[in-house]
């Protein structure tokens, strides 16, 4: 099945994960930025790492790093793994946002 080739409507019917479909590539920053950090604080009230494969583009990190430090998360349990392209991927640890 060629994924790229249904509309939106049908897309989410093909997929196991949910599907949100947003206005920009602000929004996209904003939805995503909320829910990782809070699954950050989560992790760390709970005492444990957090892993999350994020993809480079259009992801903009810089986002977290504002409501982290606006909220005082720390981000040393954070373990990243982003996707670029060529499907290559790149490993590390994300650390303390300041």
């Amino acid at each position: 099945m060629d994924y790229y080739s249904l509309p939106f409507e049908k897309f989410g019917k093909h997929i196991a994960v949910p599907f949100h479909l947003v206005e920009n590539t602000d929004a996209l920053n904003q939805r995503i930025t909320r829910i990782a950090v809070d699954a950050i604080r989560q992790a760390n009230d709970a005492g444990r790492e957090v892993f999350m494969i994020v993809p480079v583009g259009p992801i903009d990190l810089s986002y977290w790093a504002d409501l982290c430090n606006q909220q005082n998360v720390t981000c040393a349990a954070l373990k990243l793994i982003t996707t670029v392209a060529g499907g290559r991927r790149v490993a590390g640890r994300f650390g303390n946002v300041l």
